[in-house]
């Protein structure tokens, strides 16, 4: 940038007049400032916009039968369910009763789906009552057609993710509990199993949440 200006500028000005110049030209490069920040704003609004845009346009046009909540409800769940938690891990217990539901579901229009992208994403079907997250990334995603209703698309975020986790951790205590008790059952092994199942909940959000996000999305990819 050629600056020869300024110098004979500013040795032109008097002494009592830089101050002024100088206070001038400060104020001026505090408005350019804040008008590229404007503008820097306005871009990052615009891109995020454009995103959420892509994403709202490849949500399926299809609404399920049921909600998220109302679908973990229905799905059927036995003592060979349980076992599999008592006699393996919490997490492989866990991933085979998801399995056996999606299996169950494979004629449904099931109230979760994934996207592709990069990131891939994650999006179940909520009802309001079930819209405890509703400041999540990405806004709100309903289809143009479904808005208005009680029940949208959402991104599941983590604390959705934890949700999930804890709607079947509830289903299986309720089972266990609700269930008849096997005469040749050994008391010790009972205490156990309740110990194991009490903790299935923390064991599985604060440690293999990701893991089952990525379990989902790679077995609802093989349905879509």
């Amino acid at each position: 940038m050629n600056t020869e200006w300024i110098s004979r500028f500013l040795n032109q000005e008097s002494r009592e007049n830089l101050d002024d110049v100088v206070t001038k030209m400060c104020e001026t490069i505090l408005s350019m400032e804040n008008y590229i920040h404007s503008l820097e704003d306005k871009l990052e609004k615009t891109t995020r916009h454009m995103s959420d845009k892509k994403v709202f346009l490849l949500i399926p046009g299809y609404i399920p039968t049921h909600t998220l909540s109302e679908w973990i409800h229905i799905c059927p769940i036995h003592s060979g369910h349980m076992d599999v938690v008592f006699k393996h891990t919490v997490l492989e217990g866990f991933k085979q009763y998801v399995y056996s539901c999606l299996e169950y579901s494979s004629s449904m229009m099931l109230p979760l789906t994934v996207l592709d992208g990069k990131p891939k994403r994650l999006f179940g079907f909520y009802s309001a009552a079930d819209d405890s997250d509703s400041e999540h990334e990405g806004g709100d995603m309903r289809p143009k057609e479904h808005i208005g209703a009680a029940n949208k698309w959402q991104q599941m975020t983590e604390n959705q993710i934890h949700m999930f986790i804890e709607d079947i951790w509830r289903k299986m205590l309720e089972f266990y509990y609700t269930s008849p008790r096997e005469p040749e059952a050994d008391e010790t092994q009972r205490d156990l199993n309740k110990k194991k199942l009490l903790g299935m909940r923390k064991i599985l959000t604060e440690k293999h949440g990701k893991e089952i996000e990525r379990y989902l999305m790679k077995h609802l990819k093989q349905k879509i």
